[in-house]
């Protein structure tokens, strides 16, 4: 017989009982019967007899028992968390795999034929940055679902220490596009302009790039690996970016119109100086030590005297008339 007996049967019983009888008992009830051999072997499995047949307390065989469960559930628990993190081990590799092997690989391209296809690889290919990345943008008309998904994942990376460089073109950029550009430039990512830029692209820890012309039409935006087409996309990169300007110099500004007053507070020079350093209401609030709210009221009055809309613009005018 194998395994673990699921019950007890009246001869098992017996045979324990006989075998745990004092001697007193066994000569008022006369000669003690013959321990039946598979109740011998059903006891001894539930430990309640030794191999030499002799009874152990019931409560020392429950306990027995309690502790070897709990061995094996510890054993358990270390053969799973060994296969969580073999699990855990082959997705990062699955996921990274292009690029461990891209420096040994030739050029390879791959063509996306729509938008969640861009998207998706663009927040992909960030999410497994680990290094550099590099970006190129002629023209600001990717869809806003591409751009904010590009954003909040130039976050992540930023975070995990990533060294994040991008280039954009220095005419036509927009509010709505500095303010983008400013929450970029505020969480760490250095920012350039330039008046030309040749190709859209997005290159990843120099192993996987993401290119398109200017203008990126349906079906022309790819995805290319291999080691000697990455070296010549980050020498391209750096040419351009040796004579690109920071994002914050004045002159790269749109310049608003004059304010009517002509001079400003004490405090509001200060602000203008926080607001062209590119911190945000928190930041700003902490390093006034006052309150979110008071430093968005203040930083609306203070865009009514310059007479501009945007916090760029607001730092970039109180600077070209020397106001801060």
């Amino acid at each position: 017989m194998t395994g673990i007996p699921r019950r007890l049967t009246s001869d098992d019983i017996a045979t324990y009982q006989a075998l745990t009888a004092t001697p007193s008992v066994e000569t008022e009830r006369g000669a003690a019967p013959r321990p039946h051999a598979e109740s011998v072997e059903r006891l001894t499995r539930l430990g309640l007899i030794t191999t030499d047949a002799d009874p152990v307390p019931p409560e020392s065989a429950v306990a027995s028992h309690v502790h070897d469960a709990l061995d094996a559930t510890r054993v358990m628990d270390d053969a799973v968390s060994t296969m969580l993190d073999a699990s855990q081990s082959l997705h990062v590799l699955n996921e990274q795999l292009p690029q461990l092997l891209a420096p040994h690989a030739s050029a390879v391209v791959e063509v996306l034929t729509d938008e969640t296809q861009v998207r998706e690889r663009v927040v992909s290919m960030l999410g497994s940055a680990q290094q550099t990345v590099l970006g190129m943008h002629p023209q600001n008309n990717a869809s806003a679902r591409v751009l904010d998904a590009g954003v909040r994942a130039h976050h992540g990376a930023l975070q995990r220490g990533v060294e994040v460089r991008s280039l954009h073109l220095r005419a036509g950029l927009m509010p709505r596009q500095l303010n983008r550009l400013s929450r970029l430039v505020t969480w760490g990512v250095t920012v350039r302009l330039r008046s030309t830029l040749p190709f859209r692209m997005l290159l990843v820890d120099g192993t996987v790039a993401l290119c398109s012309p200017p203008s990126p039409l349906e079906g022309n935006v790819v995805v290319v690996r291999g080691a000697h087409v990455m070296r010549l996309l980050e020498a391209t990169m750096e040419t351009l970016w040796a004579d690109a300007v920071p994002l914050h110099s004045v002159e790269d500004l749109p310049a608003p119109a004059l304010s009517r007053s002509g001079e400003l507070e004490p405090e509001q020079r200060h602000l203008s100086r926080l607001l062209a350093e590119g911190l945000s209401d928190r930041s700003i609030a902490r390093h006034l030590g006052i309150a979110e709210r008071t430093v968005t009221r203040r930083v609306t009055q203070l865009f009514e005297s310059l007479d501009v809309s945007t916090r760029f613009q607001a730092g970039a005018e109180a600077a070209r008339r020397g106001l801060i």
